[in-house]
């Protein structure tokens, strides 16, 4: 009998009631209100191609988009499909993605209950209504409140909510009070995501036609650093460089695991993939991954292979991102002591006060400046050519 190989399932939901003005992620605007048929039909079937009853799912998370665009009836049955496919842990993590809006439905919310999640996690962004309306985002703060109070309703064990910084129209002041606001919820999760405009988005095009104004990077970081103090004062805890837990049990399974390098099967269009040292991604455009699927084809459309030295770095960038770095998993993955490899890179992080060692010195401390710096360090490490990729989004300093 085969070994049970643990892995981590991803499902993309690409629709949205209506996009965000800043979302430069794969989603279109829903013409009727639940998803096409036809995509459910693909995830359904490209599920099946996938089944292994090898396959112990760790984890399952579904993003989007708004996975709670599907009908009660296409949740109940896409979870039941999933079970009978794949064996889950006993400590397994279903986390959903939940715009603050009617559609997470009692019904929908009770379901999902039913069919074992554990996290749900909520974009607030901001809880000013001017800062919501600039940005061309999709719900208001009495939306918001209602959701939350129907996922508490049905004893859902975790929610998260997420603010953004840097958002438009936003400035230190409202965005504490955001902050505040929703500390005083009490939600065991809170992550905070900067702003990154990105040129495809709506609000990078509304931002050239009517001379609206992103805040600097040193605005933008007093912003972060206020928060991260606020929060810790509150007795949550350092979960990574831009999240926050009210204690270990309410750690994001997920993301430790797959940052950790563990497989991970993405499902959906534009979805990607980690299994074995190759990442790849599913077709992008909707109607060709279906037709794709349809056609009983993998729908993959491009793919990579770490080298043993990129799958290093990989390591090694995520420890530093998780802010405790437990340098021992280095060498048991690679056989290598970790300063044999990355010695001058983190005398280099020492330095600079964005990394210490423990007393122990077995594991590496992000600072707090390394923490709200982690995303820009870490590029540092990329491998030759791809430091010099443009990352897409406009820099603030433009």
């Amino acid at each position: 009998m085969n070994e049970p190989v643990p892995a981590h399932l991803y499902m993309h939901i690409p629709f949205c009631y209506r996009k965000c003005d800043f979302c430069y992620y794969k989603s279109g605007n829903l013409v009727k209100n639940e998803i096409p048929t036809e995509y459910y039909n693909a995830l359904m079937k490209e599920l099946e191609m996938y089944a292994d009853k090898n396959i112990v799912l760790r984890s399952m998370y579904w993003g989007g988009g708004t996975p709670t665009t599907m009908s009660a009836e296409q949740i109940e049955k896409i979870l039941d499909k999933i079970y009978s496919l794949y064996k889950t842990t006993e400590d397994f993590e279903f986390c959903c993605e939940v715009r603050p809006g009617p559609e997470a439905s009692d019904e929908k919310l009770a379901i999902l209950k039913e069919k074992k999640i554990k996290r749900v996690s909520m974009g607030l962004q901001s809880l000013n209504a001017d800062v919501l309306r600039i940005n061309g985002r999709n719900h208001s703060i009495d939306m918001f409140y209602k959701a939350f109070e129907r996922v508490k309703k049905h004893n859902i064990y975790s929610t998260n909510i997420d603010l953004m910084s840097g958002l438009i129209g936003d400035n230190l002041t409202t965005f504490m009070k955001s902050l505040e606001e929703l500390v005083a919820l009490e939600p065991e999760n809170i992550t905070i995501y900067k702003l990154q405009l990105y040129y495809n988005s709506t609000l990078y095009k509304r931002m050239r036609e009517d001379n609206l104004k992103l805040l600097s990077d040193e605005e933008e970081f007093e912003m972060v650093s206020n928060a991260y103090d606020y929060i810790l004062s509150k007795g949550y805890m350092v979960a990574d460089n831009f999240s926050f837990k009210m204690s270990e049990e309410y750690s994001h399974l997920h993301r430790v695991a797959t940052w950790n390098g563990e497989n991970m099967i993405g499902i959906g269009a534009s979805s990607h993939s980690c299994v074995d040292n190759y990442i790849y991604q599913n077709e992008i455009d909707v109607p060709r991954y279906i037709e794709k699927i349809d056609n009983k084809q993998n729908s993959i459309t491009r793919a990579y292979r770490f080298t043993p030295y990129e799958d290093m770095v990989r390591h090694f960038i995520f420890g530093i991102k998780s802010c405790n770095y437990h340098v021992a998993n280095f060498e048991k993955k690679f056989g290598v002591d970790i300063t044999r490899i990355f010695g001058d890179e983190i005398k280099w992080l020492e330095k600079e006060g964005y990394v210490a060692w423990n007393v122990s010195k077995d594991s590496l401390i992000t600072s707090k400046t390394g923490a709200l710096y982690a995303d820009d360090i870490i590029r540092a490490f990329f491998p030759g050519v791809q430091q010099q990729i443009n990352m897409g989004f406009r820099d603030r300093t433009e």
